[in-house]
């Protein structure tokens, strides 16, 4: 339920003991939303000259990377210059994290961050402790009506231990949060969550993509009565049209997405006017790159990262693996950020035939699109001898969606140039991996 201000003011309060500063830093994040789109490009410019200054004198990294290429600060003219600088690769993350530290960062104030993401590849990161990432999520909660002393649900992994819980509890306190793990959900925990939820009756539930369709899921084949939140934040894995439908029908609210990771926390997320998502480029700059390396505006690439905010474990032009495109801001556009689409997928999730014909991830995960409505959930496998394999969760039975299933296999087909056999079959459930949910598996070896 919303709190009053009562509730905002003791936990600005809190958080400020915690945090100090954290309350001025959200009003100036605030502030820029009063501004113009050249306003943030100017700031975002003034902060990636500081940034790239500063990597290059203190890390030994950066020094001996842009060293190799012959570039040093002062060619930093202009975003062309920018755009030419090496990008950061996960592979260099891997073996140099160790070199990229600010020579005049400690470890000891420094989160360090292990994740190997949807690619299975181990990678650390450092994040420095004194930076309030909440700050940012606060903004984009201010977006969709949310306050950030409001109670909320979470479907999403949970911390272990007692030392960890207290500090959940303190980090949270006044407001209640209502969770439910992720990663080991079974219908007594979704019985208790449920409960407690109706009772508690949030504005927010917040979770995995997978967490959060195994909670649908239940709550529609149970007939459970479930109160409705205002929003259905959802994040960690790209979300198909099939399984937005999905979560709104069947929990109530509307759902926002949210792009960020654990390299690089709050990319961008969805705001109310629902076009594309919004890029938080006061902090963060996303760049498409093409097959060329060329950045490019309006068409599928792979995105460059860099974080304005983290000068101790610099990450600059990171290509992290994911595939979305940079929009054209349209006209009238009531906010200054600027935009992204949707990720739809990562570099290594897609389809492949003997002879290199390649179907992507962001194509895949639209091919219901046309007609969700029957659909529940999907998943494409590729296995190792390059056959595929289509997983359908249905609404209806199998008789009544067998021209649509008929239809999506022969397309599939004709794409892949009939060099791979494509099956499609309807199960009852698709197992998430702890909360999240993969569209895209395969077992051949790119």
């Amino acid at each position: 339920m919303a709190r009053t201000n009562k509730y905002h003011s003791l936990f600005m309060w809190k958080y400020n003991l915690l945090k100090p500063g954290s309350y001025d830093y959200y009003q100036k994040l605030c502030h820029v939303e009063t501004r113009s789109h050249d306003y943030l490009e100017d700031l975002a410019w003034q902060r990636t000259r500081r940034l790239v200054a500063e990597a290059y004198r203190h890390s030994e990294f950066y020094l001996q990377k842009y060293r190799s290429v012959g570039f040093e600060p002062g060619d930093l003219k202009d975003w062309s210059d920018f755009e030419r600088l090496p990008p950061l690769t996960r592979g260099e993350i891997a073996e140099y994290a160790r070199d990229i530290i600010h020579d005049g960062a400690s470890l000891s104030n420094l989160n360090k961050v292990t994740t190997g993401g949807s690619t299975g590849e181990p990678l650390t990161v450092y994040h420095p402790r004194s930076i309030n990432r909440a700050a940012a999520l606060w903004r984009m909660k201010s977006w969709w009506g949310i306050n950030p002393n409001e109670d909320y649900g979470t479907v999403y992994r949970q911390g272990v231990g007692r030392r960890k819980r207290l500090k959940d509890f303190v980090t949270n306190w006044p407001l209640t949060t209502v969770p439910l793990n992720a990663e080991s959900i079974d219908e007594e925990s979704i019985k208790r969550f449920i409960k407690t939820w109706n009772r508690r009756k949030p504005r927010l539930l917040h979770g995995y993509v997978g967490g959060l369709a195994e909670l649908a899921e239940y709550i529609e084949e149970n007939r459970v009565i479930f109160h409705a939140p205002k929003i259905i934040w959802t994040t960690s894995a790209p979300i198909s049209s099939v399984q937005r439908r999905t979560l709104e029908t069947n929990l109530g609210g509307a759902v926002f997405d949210q792009y960020g990771s654990c390299e690089i926390y709050t990319i961008a997320a969805e705001g109310p006017e629902k076009v594309g998502l919004r890029v938080f480029n006061d902090i963060r700059r996303v760049e498409s790159l093409d097959e060329n390396g060329r950045s490019v505006m309006g068409k599928e690439g792979r995105l460059h990262v860099t974080d304005l905010e983290n000068h101790s474990f610099p990450l600059i032009r990171y290509e992290n693996g994911d595939c979305a495109a940079t929009i054209i801001r349209p006209v009238g556009c009531p906010h200054p950020y600027s935009l992204m689409t949707p990720v739809k997928g990562r570099v290594s999730e897609s389809i492949r035939t003997p002879n290199g014909t390649i179907l992507t991830g962001e194509y895949l995960t639209t091919i219901f699109d046309d007609k969700p409505e029957p659909i529940k959930q999907f998943r494409v496998h590729q296995f190792s001898d390059y056959d595929i394999e289509v997983q359908v969760v249905a609404r209806r039975e199998a008789s009544e969606i067998a021209e649509q299933l008929k239809s999506v296999k022969h397309v599939l087909e004709e794409k892949l140039k009939k060099e791979c056999a494509v099956q499609i079959r309807t199960v009852e459930r698709i197992q998430h991996d702890r909360g999240k949910l993969r569209f895209i598996t395969t077992d051949v070896k790119h």
